[in-house]
């Protein structure tokens, strides 16, 4: 089962750090209210994630209406970035507005062909990804959807990168 949280790397580790603290002042003030305080406390340290080791690129044509569906392996749990490259309409007649579709990332069902998906978002094309957070270690899926804007085909590349 993959678990994503919107949420930037750097936010991630402030937010980390800040629970640490957390964390160490309530074991303190605990052990202070049992009357411990001369007592030294164990605790075990957070479990880290495996920071993205590989790094798989998918691309695609999608229609209007339509979802298509990749699948990965993420071999340890750990950090999962996925990033919309590049979305481009198959005919091309002229300048046109950024176009959005969906990006989704779940648990791939065998039975039906389909990604349960847990995460998705709005995105448009770039280089920072869109969806960051953690992944467990096993099968995944990435899914890109129309999310109703599209009038033709477009052909679209997804990086993710993940351990």
């Amino acid at each position: 089962m993959t678990s994503v949280a919107p949420v930037r790397a750097t936010t991630m580790k402030s937010m980390m750090k800040t629970l640490g603290r957390c964390v160490v002042v309530a074991l303190v003030s605990l052990s202070a209210a049992c009357g411990q305080s001369g007592t030294s406390t164990s605790t075990t340290a957070p479990s880290t994630t495996a920071p993205p080791s590989a790094v798989e690129a998918f691309s695609g044509t999608l229609q209007p209406a339509g979802t298509n569906l990749h699948s990965f392996t993420v071999k340890e749990t750990g950090y999962v970035e996925i990033t919309l490259l590049g979305v481009v309409p198959q005919l091309v007649t002229g300048p046109s507005a950024p176009i959005t579709v969906g990006l989704g990332i779940g648990t791939p069902n065998p039975a039906t062909g389909t990604c349960l998906v847990l995460y998705q978002v709005n995105a448009q094309p770039g280089s920072a990804a869109q969806i960051v957070g953690t992944a467990t270690a096993g099968p995944d899926c990435l899914t890109v959807f129309d999310v109703g804007d599209l009038t033709q085909p477009v052909n679209y590349t997804v990086i993710v990168a993940h351990s």
